[in-house]
């Protein structure tokens, strides 16, 4: 019973912010910032249509100062575009680099693991000017491309730590055994190696598109005008001249971490298995 109760406190502390931001998005100003929080109350989808431009310009929610339902749109399609091909390329890039690091025998393969172990170690930040000068000089500030260079080269060392570590758990048996019946080493590892970790390539696609989705400081500074993502947008969206409008922040806010939810939910058993690396014994 107090492993129960330890369980459902955690879980309280962390769902109560989601349903409160939840409740929020259907408030009026004043029911926000009433002293006397309501959970029964008339709801109001003046936060959400300001998003597909119908807002009321009425001052109960100030929705119809906020932004434009272009703005919001157009953000939310870059971030989708940028954290969906940074995540192939990063994943695939990864299962490459962690199938040739777990098969072959490579002259010093630990001082190599290492050297990308140690591409994680140096906090993002401290990297900011400096990519940020060189992007600026070489023209990639404000673009896809550089999105996507920068994005997959944050989640490459992941990437091919996580999956080297699924390769190894595969016995190198299955593959000489495809080998023996004909198989080409790349058909062998296309046709028996691969579908074997598909739990791995889940576990590391879904974090690194969560790394990606929630990024907010190299989208603040990198994505000026072109390729202003979401995060950056959802200040600009949600902020008035009568300070920050808590229902559109909150219904801002909750469309956006829907579409990670909905990914979670579908490959939740692939998930499972793959952080557990179940590939094998699942």
């Amino acid at each position: 019973m107090l492993i129960y109760l330890v369980i459902a406190v955690v879980l309280v502390a962390y769902v109560f912010p989601l349903f409160w931001m939840g409740v929020c998005s259907f408030k009026t100003k004043v029911q926000i910032f009433d002293t006397k929080p309501k959970l029964v109350f008339t709801p109001t989808l003046d936060n959400y249509r300001v998003f597909i431009g119908k807002a009321s310009q009425s001052n109960e929610t100030g929705a119809g100062r906020v932004g434009s339902a272009t703005t919001f749109i157009a953000a939310m399609s870059r971030s989708i575009v940028v954290t969906v091909l940074s995540t192939l390329i990063a994943t695939a890039l990864g299962t490459m680099a962690g199938y040739v690091l777990s098969r072959y025998k490579i002259r010093a393969k630990d001082d190599l693991m290492f050297f990308i172990l140690s591409t994680r170690m140096l906090p993002p930040i401290v990297a900011l000017i400096p990519i940020y000068l060189l992007f600026t000089n070489i023209g990639l500030k404000d673009t896809l491309v550089g999105f996507l260079i920068l994005y997959t080269n944050f989640n490459l060392a992941f990437s091919v730590w996580i999956m080297k570590g699924f390769f190894d758990d595969v016995p190198f048996l299955f593959e000489e055994a495809a080998m023996c019946d004909g198989y080409t080493r790349l058909r062998a590892f296309f046709k028996v190696v691969l579908p074997m970790v598909t739990t791995g390539l889940a576990a590391t696609a879904m974090f690194c598109g969560i790394m990606i989705w929630n990024e907010y400081l190299f989208g603040l500074v990198l994505g000026t005008r072109k390729w202003t993502l979401m995060p950056p947008s959802i200040s600009n969206l949600s902020s008035g001249t009568e300070g920050i409008i808590w229902g559109v922040l909150a219904s801002s806010t909750l469309i956006y971490i829907l579409p990670v939810l909905i990914f979670t939910f579908v490959i939740r058993k692939q998930l499972l298995r793959g952080v557990t690396f179940g590939i094998i014994r699942g």
